[in-house]
């Protein structure tokens, strides 16, 4: 049994997030392709709830995941409908963690722009 997994071991030079989500920035059309969102709509997205998503303040290690890590991860899971373990292999992280980012990460995004996208009506609305 292992600590971590020689699979997952390289994620800080062999994720998805190491070596595809830097070249997907660079192209507006492949970013919205593989995201389902412009690089702005991202960044934008990431300003509004990067702080509700933290690093994991309890450990102080380089290999933990980033706000932005954890917002392409859970955009992936969205766009696609993947399964947990599909991302689990391309972002080279335990599948519970994977889990636990997107269903963490989905509650931040529904919390911050439920009131701004989806604005109860008024009676005149």
């Amino acid at each position: 049994m292992y600590l971590v997994h020689p699979i997952l071991h390289d994620r800080m030079t062999h994720s998805m997030f190491e070596t595809l989500y830097p070249k997907l920035r660079q192209h507006e059309k492949k970013f919205f392709n593989y995201f389902r969102m412009s690089v702005k709509s991202f960044d934008d997205l990431l300003l509004l709830i990067g702080d509700l998503l933290p690093r994991a303040n309890y450990v102080p290690r380089e290999d933990v995941v980033s706000p932005e890590q954890k917002l392409a991860i859970t955009l992936r899971y969205l766009a696609t409908g993947c399964y947990f373990a599909d991302l689990h292999y391309a972002y080279r992280l335990g599948k519970s963690t994977v889990i636990d980012i997107v269903q963490k990460t989905v509650y931040v995004i529904w919390n911050k722009l439920k009131d701004i996208v989806m604005k109860e009506p008024s009676t005149e609305e």
